[in-house]
């Protein structure tokens, strides 16, 4: 057989058999990150974050599967990671398992590969390619014994079937795992956002501020509509006048003739689901609800 074909074929699949390994490691990694935070619910983080908060717990219509918006932004987290951790681990290998007082795996060629699966071919493979424009009667001899050697022999020797195997093992079970989270709709329990907001309550999100004592939202920048405890005296026998001033109230025409002084900017595109609020308080405040629907009801008629 032909030693310098023999030596190039091998080359050649040692170079994919490498490239092979990168894309196991890298997906059995990713996936096995994705399953870690999806447990971890993870995704419940982005209810701290504006921008993603609509789309938290959210999924788009995709036949027999349940995966939420939120699982793809972790997928492309899990993705930046792994690439990441994989090119400081492999350019800084050495120093990293020198820091663990190890001794860092060596980076075997063909040739190394080949000898070490064939101890007969240990120092005269190399010797004989090293030797092919050698036409001396001992570089002749040694050629000819060592292309005896190499027949039927193949590449794919050359792959590591252990390294192959529990890569494809590992991609299969946390697949599967992952598989059985989407077809199910399985959501993990924890909460890590709520905790956070507990033990760190500047990070929460700006919601309408409650009044504790009437349980009514309260906002000093709001219109004249009563909220919280009415400055309307209480006393029996006593008629109130609930009619609005001249020139109160804000008609619909009025806005109207604003509006069409303003350019229209169409709002932010959020999934149909989201548009409901989280957050509806219709507690009144006691004792007062007939006087506040009174209110409104005069507040509709002078607009």
């Amino acid at each position: 057989m032909d030693i310098k074909k023999f030596v190039l074929e091998n080359e050649s699949g040692v170079r994919q058999n490498k490239r092979l390994y990168k894309v196991l490691d890298f997906v059995s990694i990713t996936l096995f990150l994705l399953l870690l935070m999806l447990l971890l619910n993870l995704g419940d983080l982005f209810k701290l974050i504006p921008a993603l908060e609509p789309y938290v717990g959210l999924s788009p219509d995709l036949p027999l599967l349940h995966i939420r918006y939120d699982t793809f932004i972790l997928l492309a987290i899990s993705l930046l990671i792994t690439f990441i951790g994989l090119t400081v681990y492999r350019r800084y290998r050495s120093r990293i398992y020198k820091w663990f007082g190890a001794k860092p795996p060596k980076d075997e060629n063909s040739f190394d590969i080949m000898e070490r699966l064939h101890p007969e071919l240990k120092d005269r493979l190399r010797t004989a390619y090293d030797n092919l424009d050698d036409n001396t009667v001992i570089a002749a001899d040694l050629k000819q014994q060592v292309s005896k050697d190499i027949e039927g022999i193949s590449k794919m020797e050359l792959r590591d079937k252990k390294k192959v195997r529990s890569g494809a093992i590992a991609i299969a079970v946390v697949g599967i795992l992952l598989l059985g989270i989407f077809f199910t709709g399985f959501a993990s329990p924890i909460e890590p956002a709520s905790e956070i907001t507990k033990r760190i309550p500047r990070i929460s999100m700006d919601r309408p501020d409650v009044d504790p004592d009437n349980n009514t939202t309260v906002n000093d920048s709001s219109s004249s509509v009563p909220v919280g405890t009415p400055p309307i005296s209480e006393d029996p026998g006593i008629d109130i006048d609930v009619t609005l001033p001249p020139g109160s109230g804000f008609g619909p025409g009025e806005q109207l003739n604003e509006s069409e002084n303003k350019s229209f900017e169409p709002s932010k595109y959020y999934p149909p689901e989201s548009l409901s609020s989280t957050h509806f308080y219709d507690t009144l405040p006691e004792g007062y609800a007939d006087l506040i629907k009174d209110y409104f009801e005069k507040l509709a008629e002078t607009s």
